[in-house]
């Protein structure tokens, strides 16, 4: 009976080891992805902001060109 009670305190020890590990890895792999996702959060951001300002400009442009065709026009 010691032996088994001891073969069942160490299978018991020893799932508590692996639950801790998959717990602590599925910390990190949280995280990582919080990580992940800031990172993409701040990418879209910036190419948000880049095209914004590319538009702008087009548009700052076609105004120009729309000003002078009328200019040309009158």
């Amino acid at each position: 009976v010691e032996n088994q009670n001891r073969d069942y305190e160490a299978l018991q020890a020893k799932l508590a080891d692996e639950k801790y590990a998959d717990v602590h890895n599925q910390e990190q792999r949280a995280k990582a992805l919080a990580e992940e996702n800031d990172t993409m959060k701040e990418r879209h951001a910036a190419e948000v902001s880049a095209l914004k300002e590319d538009h702008d400009a087009v548009v700052q442009r076609l105004e120009a060109e729309l000003a002078e065709v009328r200019n040309l026009s009158e």
